[in-house]
Protein backbone atom coordinates (compact mmCIF):
# COMPACT_ATOMS: atom_id res chain seq x y z
CA UNK A 1 0.00 0.00 0.00
CA UNK A 2 2.57 2.52 0.93
CA UNK A 3 4.23 1.46 -2.94
CA UNK A 4 1.20 2.72 -4.26
CA UNK A 5 1.10 5.89 -2.09
CA UNK A 6 4.83 6.57 -2.80
CA UNK A 7 4.11 6.36 -6.85
CA UNK A 8 1.04 8.34 -6.93
CA UNK A 9 2.90 10.90 -4.83
CA UNK A 10 6.08 10.84 -7.64
CA UNK A 11 3.54 10.58 -10.47
CA UNK A 12 1.86 13.90 -9.08
CA UNK A 13 5.43 15.19 -8.70
CA UNK A 14 5.90 14.59 -12.23
CA UNK A 15 2.73 16.10 -13.57
CA UNK A 16 3.32 19.09 -12.13
CA UNK A 17 7.00 19.74 -13.41
CA UNK A 18 5.21 18.71 -16.74
CA UNK A 19 2.82 21.70 -16.31
CA UNK A 20 5.46 24.10 -14.89
CA UNK A 21 7.68 23.47 -18.64
CA UNK A 22 4.15 24.41 -20.64
CA UNK A 23 4.32 28.01 -18.53
CA UNK A 24 7.83 28.42 -19.09
CA UNK A 25 7.79 27.40 -22.77
CA UNK A 26 4.68 29.96 -23.18
CA UNK A 27 6.30 32.55 -21.66
CA UNK A 28 9.36 32.23 -23.41
CA UNK A 29 7.29 32.50 -27.12
CA UNK A 30 5.77 35.31 -25.28
CA UNK A 31 9.43 36.95 -24.51
CA UNK A 32 10.71 36.74 -28.27
CA UNK A 33 7.65 37.76 -29.41
CA UNK A 34 7.58 40.96 -27.92
CA UNK A 35 11.51 41.14 -28.79
CA UNK A 36 11.01 40.42 -32.38
CA UNK A 37 8.01 43.08 -32.58
CA UNK A 38 10.60 45.97 -30.64
CA UNK A 39 13.11 45.02 -33.02
CA UNK A 40 11.56 44.28 -36.37
CA UNK A 41 12.24 47.26 -38.93
CA UNK A 42 9.40 46.83 -41.45
CA UNK A 43 6.10 47.53 -40.25
CA UNK A 44 2.92 48.34 -41.83
CA UNK A 45 -0.29 49.98 -41.04
CA UNK A 46 -2.04 47.79 -42.17
CA UNK A 47 -2.69 44.28 -43.85
CA UNK A 48 -3.72 42.37 -46.91
CA UNK A 49 -5.35 39.88 -44.59
CA UNK A 50 -7.68 41.23 -42.26
CA UNK A 51 -8.71 44.79 -40.98
CA UNK A 52 -7.19 46.05 -37.89
CA UNK A 53 -8.08 48.68 -35.98
CA UNK A 54 -7.11 50.80 -32.96
CA UNK A 55 -10.02 52.49 -30.21
CA UNK A 56 -9.91 53.87 -26.98
CA UNK A 57 -12.89 54.65 -24.61
CA UNK A 58 -12.46 56.24 -21.09
CA UNK A 59 -13.18 54.13 -18.00
CA UNK A 60 -14.71 55.35 -15.13
CA UNK A 61 -11.78 55.33 -13.03
CA UNK A 62 -10.11 57.89 -15.47
CA UNK A 63 -8.13 55.45 -17.10
CA UNK A 64 -8.50 54.75 -21.00
CA UNK A 65 -9.17 51.31 -22.19
CA UNK A 66 -7.19 50.03 -25.37
CA UNK A 67 -8.68 47.96 -27.97
CA UNK A 68 -6.83 46.06 -31.36
CA UNK A 69 -9.40 44.83 -33.55
CA UNK A 70 -8.94 42.19 -35.82
CA UNK A 71 -11.53 40.88 -37.57
CA UNK A 72 -13.00 40.40 -41.54
CA UNK A 73 -10.54 37.85 -42.86
CA UNK A 74 -9.87 37.71 -46.51
CA UNK A 75 -7.93 34.57 -46.06
CA UNK A 76 -8.73 31.66 -44.37
CA UNK A 77 -6.02 32.14 -41.01
CA UNK A 78 -4.97 29.23 -38.83
CA UNK A 79 -3.81 29.21 -35.36
CA UNK A 80 -3.53 32.74 -34.91
CA UNK A 81 -1.26 33.91 -32.34
CA UNK A 82 -0.84 38.18 -31.70
CA UNK A 83 1.13 40.44 -29.14
CA UNK A 84 -0.17 44.23 -28.64
CA UNK A 85 3.48 45.85 -27.55
CA UNK A 86 3.14 49.40 -26.34
CA UNK A 87 5.40 51.83 -27.00
CA UNK A 88 7.22 53.21 -24.08
CA UNK A 89 5.87 50.44 -21.83
CA UNK A 90 9.36 48.51 -20.12
CA UNK A 91 7.71 44.67 -19.99
CA UNK A 92 10.98 43.54 -18.54
CA UNK A 93 9.77 44.64 -14.88
CA UNK A 94 7.11 41.86 -15.12
CA UNK A 95 4.12 44.67 -14.01
CA UNK A 96 2.55 44.52 -17.36
CA UNK A 97 2.11 42.14 -19.39
CA UNK A 98 1.22 42.97 -22.91
CA UNK A 99 -2.26 41.69 -24.34
CA UNK A 100 -1.80 38.73 -26.29
CA UNK A 101 -3.99 36.07 -28.18
CA UNK A 102 -2.79 32.29 -28.74
CA UNK A 103 0.26 32.94 -26.98
CA UNK A 104 0.14 32.71 -23.20
CA UNK A 105 -3.19 30.16 -23.51
CA UNK A 106 -4.04 27.26 -25.03
CA UNK A 107 -6.64 28.03 -26.78
CA UNK A 108 -6.57 28.10 -30.63
CA UNK A 109 -7.81 30.81 -32.78
CA UNK A 110 -8.87 30.86 -36.56
CA UNK A 111 -10.60 33.15 -38.99
CA UNK A 112 -12.19 32.51 -42.07
CA UNK A 113 -14.62 34.11 -44.64
CA UNK A 114 -18.03 34.29 -43.95
CA UNK A 115 -17.67 31.43 -41.42
CA UNK A 116 -18.03 31.36 -37.48
CA UNK A 117 -18.00 27.68 -35.19
CA UNK A 118 -16.51 28.98 -31.80
CA UNK A 119 -16.54 25.51 -30.36
CA UNK A 120 -14.50 24.88 -33.08
CA UNK A 121 -12.41 27.43 -32.51
CA UNK A 122 -13.33 29.74 -35.84
CA UNK A 123 -14.72 33.57 -35.12
CA UNK A 124 -15.35 36.42 -36.85
CA UNK A 125 -12.97 38.80 -35.36
CA UNK A 126 -10.68 38.98 -32.01
CA UNK A 127 -9.91 41.91 -29.84
CA UNK A 128 -6.51 42.36 -27.46
CA UNK A 129 -7.31 45.15 -25.10
CA UNK A 130 -6.17 46.72 -22.01
CA UNK A 131 -5.71 49.35 -19.79
CA UNK A 132 -3.61 52.65 -20.05
CA UNK A 133 -3.47 56.25 -17.75
CA UNK A 134 -2.71 57.69 -20.57
CA UNK A 135 -5.07 59.40 -23.31
CA UNK A 136 -3.07 58.57 -26.33
CA UNK A 137 -1.27 55.22 -27.15
CA UNK A 138 1.09 54.19 -29.82
CA UNK A 139 1.33 50.11 -30.58
CA UNK A 140 2.87 47.18 -32.40
CA UNK A 141 1.34 44.97 -33.25
CA UNK A 142 3.05 41.43 -33.62
CA UNK A 143 -0.02 38.82 -35.87
CA UNK A 144 1.26 35.33 -36.39
CA UNK A 145 -0.89 32.99 -38.47
CA UNK A 146 -0.50 29.88 -41.01
CA UNK A 147 -2.42 30.04 -44.27
CA UNK A 148 -5.09 27.47 -45.00
CA UNK A 149 -4.81 27.59 -48.19
CA UNK A 150 -1.12 26.94 -49.04
CA UNK A 151 -0.10 26.32 -45.35
CA UNK A 152 2.20 29.35 -45.71
CA UNK A 153 3.01 31.05 -41.93
CA UNK A 154 3.39 34.72 -42.01
CA UNK A 155 3.91 37.25 -39.38
CA UNK A 156 3.26 40.95 -39.90
CA UNK A 157 4.20 43.71 -37.62
CA UNK A 158 1.60 46.55 -37.50
CA UNK A 159 1.89 49.76 -36.35
CA UNK A 160 -0.95 51.82 -35.36
CA UNK A 161 -2.15 55.11 -32.82
CA UNK A 162 -5.45 56.37 -31.20
CA UNK A 163 -6.41 59.44 -29.33
CA UNK A 164 -9.07 59.43 -27.38
CA UNK A 165 -11.63 62.17 -27.75
CA UNK A 166 -14.55 62.83 -25.88
CA UNK A 167 -17.51 62.61 -27.52
CA UNK A 168 -19.55 65.79 -28.55
CA UNK A 169 -23.16 66.13 -26.77
CA UNK A 170 -25.65 67.18 -28.94
CA UNK A 171 -28.38 69.43 -27.04
CA UNK A 172 -32.11 68.30 -29.26
CA UNK A 173 -33.50 71.38 -27.98
CA UNK A 174 -30.93 73.78 -29.24
CA UNK A 175 -31.81 76.13 -31.90
CA UNK A 176 -29.14 74.90 -34.99
CA UNK A 177 -30.04 77.73 -37.19
CA UNK A 178 -27.40 79.64 -38.81
CA UNK A 179 -29.45 82.53 -40.22
CA UNK A 180 -32.15 84.60 -38.69
CA UNK A 181 -35.85 84.13 -39.22
CA UNK A 182 -37.13 85.61 -42.28
CA UNK A 183 -40.22 88.09 -41.08
CA UNK A 184 -43.32 86.61 -42.89
CA UNK A 185 -45.53 89.54 -44.18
Amino acid sequence: MKKILICLLCLGLLTGCNSDEVGTKELETYYSYVEKTLQTQTVQNKSNYYDIKLTMNKLENGTYRFDVIIDNPKVAMQNIEAVVVVNGVNYQTGEFVFPTLGVLESSKYNMTPNQVNKSKGYYKGVDLSGITDNDHIDVRVFVKFKKESDALVVEEYIELSAIYVEPEIIDDNADTSDTPEEAVE
